[in-house]
């Protein structure tokens, strides 16, 4: 086991053991804090019954995540009966290995940060609206859940190496954060990136401007999609050029499988 592995989980392991209620301090919400919050939610769902993918929709009302600021205890509550996940929250962006660390263990970070009502379009750093509101619906999909597991599972797998931890943020990006798929023969979007995006959400499906990429189904297709993201360089200030576009959730796990391959032969 080595140091990068130690420091990632005892630092997981301490940002786990603290207390979710006393760390969220619900009563320092402002009126403002709570009208931006419904404003995000309200302005999300106007666009995500029609480009969404159902397992987001039906993850939103399991967690009962709505136009109120959720309290982490009760999300994280619910989120453990009913997927086996649970959340832990950070200060701030985490290193990319406790991360993974947490996947790993079906652990999902919480930032405390929250956007102020300027910038409730956009913020640069993740906050909580983009974790609790995108990332966490999907996590009641129990494929989806796998897959993210799966991800996190890559670290292990090369004992936290740092040239592999290098490679994953692109991969991670791409695979995860903004990927699309297709529900019922109709393209949709399944990235908590987008998601939570205030403005991305009807552009990544209905635009014509960005470069979908349609990841084949053969391994050899896959690997070569994954050889194709993990030079790539991303933005994170404006909407995507690129997406990949995956079949289903079982072609999805299948493409997060053959990622160490891809890795061993560049390590």
């Amino acid at each position: 086991m080595n140091t990068n592995r130690n420091n990632a989980i005892s630092f997981l392991n301490e940002l786990a053991s603290r207390d979710l209620t006393e760390v969220q301090n619900y009563s320092k919400y402002t009126e403002q804090d709570k009208r931006t919050w419904r404003k995000l939610f309200e302005n999300q769902m106007r666009q995500a019954p029609f480009v969404a993918h159902g397992a987001f929709i039906s993850g939103l009302k399991r967690l009962g995540i709505n136009e109120e600021i959720p309290k982490f205890e009760e999300v994280n509550e619910t989120l453990r009966k009913s997927s086996g996940w649970s959340i832990y929250v950070c200060d701030g962006t985490l290193e990319d290995s406790v991360l993974y660390a947490g996947l790993a263990s079906k652990m999902f970070p919480v930032t405390n940060f929250f956007r102020s009502a300027e910038d409730w379009t956009y913020t640069p750093a993740p906050d909580m609206f983009h974790e609790i509101y995108g990332h966490l619906p999907m996590l009641n999909h129990p494929e989806y859940g796998e897959l993210l597991k799966l991800f996190g599972e890559i670290a292990e797998e090369f004992d936290y190496q740092e040239e592999v931890i290098k490679m994953l943020p692109p991969l991670f990006w791409f695979l995860v954060e903004f990927v699309l798929t297709y529900e019922h023969g109709q393209l949709k979007c399944a990235g908590p990136g987008i998601l939570s995006s205030v403005n991305e959400l009807l552009y990544c499906v209905h635009s014509e401007k960005p470069t979908r990429h349609m990841i084949g189904q053969s391994e050899e297709a896959m690997k070569k999609s994954i050889r194709q993201i993990i030079p790539t360089v991303y933005d994170i200030e404006n909407f995507q050029h690129e997406y990949f576009v995956v079949q289903g959730f079982s072609h999805w796990k299948d493409l997060i499988l053959c990622i160490p391959d891809v890795i061993r032969e560049r390590v």
